[in-house]
Parts: structure tokens; C-alpha cells; sequence
């Protein structure tokens, strides 16, 4: 059986603390951890307390990409002069990220989420739907507050976030699902909101266009490379790694990378998949060449956006392409 064997990677947040100075880096964590736990106000308490395990989780990941990019183009003390921009806007991705993923958990009728009851599982559905609505909103007038631009790329990645999911749903329980097909739905679901990350740390930080165009393109590599990995755990990793129960993707008639490589080489996967038989079907993927063919995408993915780095070093701070490329290297090795 083949499997993701994670090296020992750099962790990201080192990595992005390299570039920015690991004081700076934390005292921004430190200031948006208060400012998104907060998000909700008393005033509406049922979502307050549906959303507190869900607020409270996660890596942080793509509000520190807009750290990151406010880096690499902006001022050397970037907290200093954009400070409360880039609180604001890394809150909007977080919280166009958190409500998406109550949203998702409604869909895939997911019981858990960051090792916890899912909102959907603990308060019901309809719960569950207003505290994604409210949580998004929530985006939408965070970003509002910085700018216009601000606003439209929130605007544009929760617009991608649709068309993604749309093109899931579409193709829920279909073997015929292609790997175009799955590219384009990530590309979406998952990508669009890191490539927004970079674009709106250039925003904050007063950078220019190009150089948005092309963090945000980083950003969008890096997001493919992403959820590739994160499709391959979800087939092979532990539970108690990833913080969500495995093989979700296949019982919600998800058929990622892994499994549509698989099927390619080995059409009687087919069978099983329209038999419902999951256990079968994810012992087939991890013995053959899909998981190795799956990791060799994500590296692709993830050389990517090294190059596009690289194509705008002369207008990034030094380090950055060091550091942000180190990064992305070091995510292809995330046990979660």
C-alpha cells in the first residue's frame, strides 16, 4: 500500500516568520486570534455559540499569506503602516473561510470539523446556514471597511467559491468525473481565496498591480498544491492527524485526484465505486500508482509557484522568494 509520507518539513509558519520577522508574525497572529474569535457579537448569541469551536480553530494559514505578500512588496515595517488593514483583511479571509466551511460541512453532511462537533451536528441545519450567511457577511463588511478593491476580491473569491462548489456538486457520485473537472472545482473551492490572500496583503501594503497579479498567482499554485495534498490525506491519514474522520470525500460521492488517477488505470474501481463500497474502493487507490501520481501533481503545483516567485523577484523585498518558496515546499510534507 502506498501512502503520503510527510518528510520533516520546515513548518510554514517558520517559514513565513523568516520573511517577516517571527516577533512581527506573532504579534499579528496574536491581534487577528482576538479579532476573529470576536467576530460574532453578543448581540446575536445563537451564532455566537454555534460558531465558537469553529472561529477558535484552524492554521491561519491565509491570513498569514496576506502578512506574507504585504511583506514582500510593501515597507519594511509593514505592521506599522498598514497594520490595521492587513487585521482587517486577513480577518475577511477567515472568515470568507469559515463560513464556507460550515457551509460545506450542511453539504457534505460532515459531523465534525478541527476534531469537533460540526455547527451542523450540534445546532442543526438551518443553524448551520445562518451561521455560514452571517460569517461571510461578516467578510463582506470587513473587507468593506478597508476599501473598495478590498471588497471586490472578496467579492471575486466567494464568487469562485461557488462556481467550485457548484462544479462538485455537479459531479457528486459520477466515475465519469474527469481530471479537468476536479482541477476546475479546487481551482475554485480552494485556490481562489489563497490567491485572494496575496492580492489583498499587495492591496494593503500599497503595492503594485503587477506584483498582485503575481503573488496572486503564487497564491493560486499554491492553493492547487494544497488540496491535493489535503484529497490524498483524507485517503490515507489518521484521523487524529488531519483533526476529521478520513475517507469523507469518497462517503459524500467526492471523487478527488487520487481515486480518478486510480480509475484510469484500473476501470473495475468503477464498479465499486457505484456499489458504495468505499473500503474497497480505498484500498484499490492506495495500491496503485495514484498516490505517487497525485503526489508528483502537488510538487508540479508547487514548482509552479516558485516560479511565478521568481518571475517577480526583482520587485520583492529580499528573502521572499526563499522564504514563500520554502513554504510551499514545506507544505507538500503537512501531516494536516
Amino acid at each position: 500500500m502506498s501512502t503520503l509520507v510527510p518528510p520533516t518539513p520546515i513548518e510554514y509558519r517558520e517559514r513565513i516568520g523568516a520573511l517577516t520577522g517571527p516577533e512581527t508574525l506573532s504579534r499579528f497572529l496574536a491581534e487577528l486570534e482576538v479579532t476573529v474569535v470576536t467576530a460574532v457579537g453578543p448581540e446575536v448569541p445563537v451564532v455566537a455559540k454555534a460558531t465558537t469551536d469553529v472561529l477558535a480553530g484552524g492554521k491561519r494559514l491565509r491570513p498569514m499569506l496576506t502578512l506574507a505578500a504585504a511583506t514582500a512588496a510593501g515597507p519594511e515595517e509593514v505592521l506599522a503602516t498598514a497594520g490595521r488593514r492587513l487585521i482587517d483583511l486577513g480577518t475577511a479571509v477567515e472568515l470568507l473561510h469559515a463560513g464556507s466551511l460550515v457551509h460545506d460541512d450542511v453539504m457534505d453532511g460532515a459531523e465534525t470539523r478541527h476534531g469537533a462537533p460540526s455547527v451542523n451536528a450540534a445546532q442543526g441545519t438551518g443553524t448551520a446556514i445562518l451561521c455560514g450567511d452571517y460569517l461571510i457577511a461578516l467578510s463582506f463588511s470587513r473587507a468593506a471597511s478597508v476599501g473598495v478593491a478590498e471588497v471586490a476580491t472578496i467579492a471575486a473569491a466567494f464568487t469562485e467559491l461557488c462556481r467550485g462548489q457548484a462544479a462538485e456538486t455537479r459531479d457528486l457520485f459520477r466515475p465519469e468525473r474527469t481530471v479537468a473537472d476536479y482541477y476546475s472545482c479546487i481551482e475554485g473551492k480552494t485556490a481562489a481565496l489563497f490567491a485572494a490572500s496575496c492580492r489583498l496583503g499587495v492591496l494593503a501594503a500599497g503595492g503594485e498591480q503587477r506584483v498582485a497579479r503575481k503573488l496572486a498567482d503564487f497564491g493560486l499554485a499554491l492553493g492547487m498544491a494544497f488540496q491535493i495534498v489535503d484529497d490524498l490525506l483524507d485517503l490515507g491519514g489518521l484521523a487524529s492527524t488531519i483533526g476529521k474522520p478520513t475517507g469523507q470525500d469518497l462517503t459524500a460521492g467526492v471523487y478527488t485526484l487520487p481515486t480518478l488517477l486510480a480509475l484510469a488505470d484500473r476501470p473495475e474501481i468503477g464498479d465499486a465505486l457505484r456499489a458504495g463500497d468505499t473500503t474497497t474502493v480505498t484500498r484499490m487507490v492506495l495500491d496503485s500508482s495514484a498516490p505517487e501520481q497525485t503526489v508528483a501533481a502537488a510538487r508540479k503545483w508547487t514548482g509552479r509557484a516558485v516560479e511565478v516567485l521568481h518571475e517577480c523577484a526583482e520587485s520583492l523585498h529580499p528573502g521572499t522568494v526563499d522564504a514563500l518558496g520554502g513554504m510551499a515546499v514545506s507544505l507538500l510534507g503537512r501531516a494536516r
